[in-house]
């Protein structure tokens, strides 16, 4: 796989099998995400993912039963490859991950 493939651009070709899942662009590629990079089934992917609003950050959540570990996920897309994220949703999903650490 190229960079170039993973521009906002060129997500359509990539996605369109999640699109078809009535996702966002965000939703389908972290679905993409979780099955060709992570490596979990379609059934289990689905499963995984849980973005919505009030989710304070957590897009994802994978429970891996053989390692007793919990594996939390958050996925951004931009429009814009001149465009930047910014840290608060990265300061946010850190202090999620804190109160998660000591539950």
């Amino acid at each position: 796989m190229q960079e170039s493939e993973l521009e906002y651009s060129n997500l359509s070709n990539l996605l369109s099998p999640y699109r078809k899942k009535e996702r966002s662009v965000s939703r389908s590629f972290l679905n993409w995400f979780l099955e060709n990079i992570f490596g979990i089934d379609d059934t289990s992917a689905d499963d995984a993912i849980c973005d919505g609003s009030q989710d304070k950050g957590i897009d994802a959540i994978y429970v891996d039963e053989l390692n007793e570990e919990i594996i939390v996920f958050q996925s951004k897309t931009v429009e814009s490859a001149n465009k930047t994220i910014g840290d608060t949703s990265l300061k946010e999903f850190a202090g999620t991950l804190n109160q998660l650490s000591s539950i």
